[in-house]
């Protein structure tokens, strides 16, 4: 992905060591289906489908994005084509503030791994200012998982 410096963060604050050594957690997995605060599913869950191509286009369809931090739609839809085309991305839920895609392809080395974790706190910050904590385990759980999972408060 390649942005201009007036469509990225600041990350000259994020401190990347040389040698940052990783270990790499649990692999996430879907969970837009559970309620998090009770640790357990949903009675119920809506399901749609929708008539487009590729899963990026969801965020053109229903106009997703742009409150909040979260990008504009077509943001978004740029975000996961390019993923896509990466990574094999693929999104299997929106809800009102997650979404969650499968990929089929893992970074190949932790290089490529820290390079995704910072396109991915570029785009959501949310990932490490309230999840991970770092851009190295951020980059560290990319290497093992084959869901990527995106929030906005």
């Amino acid at each position: 992905m390649t942005l201009t410096p007036s469509e990225t963060y600041d990350l000259q604050f994020l401190s990347v060591e040389e040698d940052w050594s990783y270990d790499p957690s649990e692999p996430t997995t879907p969970c837009a289906h559970l309620d998090l605060l009770k640790g357990k599913p949903y009675a119920s869950v809506g399901i749609a489908l929708l008539p487009i191509r590729h899963s990026w286009e969801a965020f053109a369809l229903l106009n997703w994005g742009g409150w909040n931090a979260c990008p504009l739609p077509e943001e978004n839809c740029a975000a996961f084509r390019y993923w896509g085309e990466r990574y094999s991305a693929k999104i299997i839920s929106i809800t009102h503030d997650i979404v969650e895609c499968t990929v089929e392809r893992l970074p190949k080395d932790p290089e490529e791994a820290l390079e995704l974790a910072e396109e991915q706190y570029a785009y959501c910050t949310d990932l490490v200012d309230q999840g991970t904590g770092t851009i190295e385990n951020l980059a560290a759980s990319l290497l093992v998982s084959y869901t990527w999972f995106f929030w906005w408060d």
